[in-house]
C-alpha cells in the first residue's frame, strides 16, 4: 500500500524543489552574463587600458645645442595636432649660423613607446649628437599625447604619422614625395612606425626597438580566451614587416633587450626570422626602458646611407 504524504511535507518539498530551480537559473544566468559584461567591459574601455596619454608639462624648447626645434602644426578630425620636428646642419657646415635648412639626405620620422612623449626622442637621442652631415627627425606625439587634441586611436595615430610629414614638408619648403624616409618606432611606437613605413613607399630604412609581433600577440598574455579576440586597435608588426619587405632596398633593424618582461626578446626574435635581411641586435641584462646602451649602434644606423 502507498503511503500517503501529507499536505504539510508535499507542500515543502514542492517549495525546496522550486528554490533549487531558482537559484539553478540564476546560476545559468550569472555565467552567460558575466563573459558578456566582461567582453563588453573590454571592448568598449580597452583604450582606456591600452593608452596612456601624457601632456606636455614644459615649455617645448627652441633649441638643443645645435639641433633647431620647431613646433609643427596641422589639423587632423581628431582636431588640433603638433608634432616637433629637430633639425641640424651637420658638423661640416660651413655657416651653422644660417637660417636655410639644407633638405637632409633622409627624414626620420620617430614614434614615441606608450606613456611618452615626442620630446623625448630629443632629450634621448639628440641632446648630445652632432651629426656630420644635415639631418632632420621628425617627433610625432598621438592624439591626446603632448599637444595634440583628440583621444588616440590606431587610425588617429596613422594620421598623425602621414599628416605631421606634409605639414613638416611643406613648412620647410620640401618635397614629401622624393626625400628619402626613415621610421623609427619604440615599443607601442613601433606599430606606429610600422604602419608608417608600409604607406610610404620612400622609407626604406626602419629601426624598430622592443617591438611587439602585434596586438593580439600582447593581448593573449594577460587576457584569457576568447576575451582577447575584442582587442579593437589590431597592430600587427609582422604583418607589416611582410608587406615592406617586397621592397629589395629596404633595411631593418631590431633592437631588444634579452631582460625585457613588457615586450618579451621572444617577439623580437620572431619577427627577425620572418626574413634574414632583418638584422637583430640583442644585449642581455637589458630591459625593456633601457635604451642607452643600443644608442651607439641605433646612431651608427641613422647615419648610414
Amino acid at each position: 500500500m502507498t503511503e500517503v504524504q501529507p499536505p504539510a511535507q508535499e507542500n515543502s518539498a514542492k517549495s525546496h524543489a522550486s528554490r533549487l530551480f531558482r537559484m539553478a537559473k540564476l546560476i545559468l544566468i550569472a555565467l552567460l552574463i558575466t563573459p558578456l559584461l566582461l567582453g563588453c567591459s573590454l571592448y568598449f574601455f580597452q583604450r582606456k587600458m591600452m593608452y596612456f596619454p601624457e601632456p606636455y608639462r614644459q615649455e617645448i624648447p627652441t633649441n638643443l645645442n645645435r639641433w633647431s626645434i620647431r613646433q609643427i602644426s596641422y589639423t587632423t578630425k581628431d582636431g588640433a595636432q603638433v608634432a616637433l620636428l629637430a633639425t641640424h646642419p651637420g658638423k661640416d657646415a660651413l655657416d651653422a649660423s644660417t637660417d636655410v635648412v639644407p633638405q637632409p639626405e633622409r627624414l626620420w620620422v620617430a614614434f614615441n613607446g606608450n606613456a611618452s612623449l615626442a620630446l623625448d626622442w630629443a632629450w634621448l637621442m639628440l641632446a648630445d649628437w652632432e651629426p656630420n652631415k644635415p639631418s632632420a627627425f621628425l617627433l610625432v606625439d598621438y592624439p591626446g599625447y603632448g599637444l595634440c587634441e583628440g583621444k588616440p586611436t590606431r587610425p588617429g595615430i596613422i594620421r598623425n604619422g602621414k599628416e605631421s610629414l606634409l605639414a613638416a614638408c611643406q613648412e620647410m619648403n620640401w618635397n614629401a614625395e622624393t626625400l628619402p624616409l626613415g621610421a623609427l618606432g619604440f615599443s607601442m611606437g613601433s606599430a606606429a612606425a610600422m604602419e608608417f613605413a608600409a604607406a610610404h613607399p620612400g622609407a626604406d630604412r626602419i629601426i624598430l626597438l622592443a617591438p611587439f609581433t602585434s596586438i593580439l600577440d600582447m593581448a593573449k598574455r594577460t587576457v584569457p580566451f576568447p576575451f582577447h579576440h575584442v582587442a579593437v586597435d589590431r597592430f600587427n608588426n609582422k604583418e607589416r614587416l611582410q608587406e615592406v619587405l617586397t621592397r629589395p632596398e629596404i633595411r631593418v633593424t631590431i633592437f631588444h633587450g634579452e631582460a625585457d618582461q613588457v615586450i618579451p626578446v621572444e617577439m623580437g626574435r620572431r619577427l627577425a626570422e620572418l626574413n634574414p635581411r632583418i638584422e637583430l641586435l640583442t644585449k642581455p641584462g637589458v630591459g625593456h626602458e633601457a635604451l642607452m646602451p643600443f644608442m651607439g649602434e641605433i646612431l651608427e644606423r641613422v647615419e648610414t646611407p
